[in-house]
């Protein structure tokens, strides 16, 4: 139907044609980093599922509900970006398997290991090491261990959206897309307000531990945004290293086969 339909258009142009290849590619791309956004979120929670939930970290039914709904929110978000209403002047990339993605992948979740590592060792000391919930079997039980990685797990989610967005020259930019920057905004700075207590109402209605101290919340604060920042550095190396590049460089060899082919006719 997306082939057919611009030649049975009723217009007198090809504007059909360039709107069928705007929204394609617009798409492709969306699926693209969508596949990418998996991939980092199910690596993480393969770690916290496995490695931390043996060193006693578990999240409650809140909590975890939290997380679910704020991932809900932001896929569908993400998802609803619209075409730019130019062509772009390169083509997307054709396939996950590729360098740019591999590498874009990898460095992110190093730098999302490192965040998730530096709040277990910033608050594992706050929990006596035979305390029962520290126990692989034993229920969820409150503590600054379980309370620090969540807050640093949900910043980490929403920093994998915001980093992993692609934008222009396929889809609207980032600071187009506005629901994403209010969700993006919004989701900061409720970790800010649980992460200071500002609300302790919140906080206990989450299931999360009073912080012993000024430095703790401070230093946490520091794993959230070297986290976020972090993740925007490799992207933008990967991406400027490899992807545009390799966009690039395809869309040069067609514009030569085209030359080439104009030339011979």
């Amino acid at each position: 139907a997306s082939i057919a339909s611009p030649f049975t258009s009723r217009k007198g142009t090809v504007a059909s044609t360039a709107d069928i290849i705007r929204q394609g590619r617009c798409t492709l791309v969306t699926t693209l980093q969508i596949y990418k956004i998996l991939a980092l979120s199910c690596l993480v929670q393969a770690y916290c599922l496995s490695v931390l939930y043996l060193d006693g970290v578990k999240f409650g039914d809140k909590q975890m509900t939290a997380h679910a709904i704020l991932n809900t929110a932001m896929f569908f978000i993400v998802s609803v970006a619209k075409p730019t209403e130019d062509m772009a002047p390169i083509r997307p990339p054709r396939t996950i398997f590729s360098i740019y993605m591999m590498l874009s992948v990898l460095g992110q979740f190093a730098v999302h290991l490192y965040c998730i590592v530096g709040a277990v060792n910033l608050s594992h000391h706050l929990v006596p090491n035979d305390a029962e919930e520290l126990k692989p079997d034993a229920d969820f039980k409150q503590n600054p261990l379980n309370s620090a990685v969540f807050l640093v797990n949900s910043a980490m989610m929403t920093s994998t959206f915001t980093v992993n967005y692609v934008g222009r020259p396929f889809m609207q930019g980032i600071f187009e897309h506005k629901s994403l920057l209010k969700a993006a905004a919004a989701s900061l700075v409720g970790v800010a307000l649980l992460t200071f207590e500002a609300v302790p109402e919140l906080n206990e209605y989450l299931e999360l531990t009073p912080t012993p101290n000024v430095e703790f919340k401070n230093s946490l604060m520091v794993l959230v945004f070297f986290d976020m920042f972090g993740s925007a550095f490799v992207e933008w190396v990967c991406k400027t290293l490899f992807l545009r590049r390799a966009c690039r460089a395809k869309t040069d060899a067609i514009i030569d086969n085209i030359k080439q082919t104009s030339k011979h006719l």
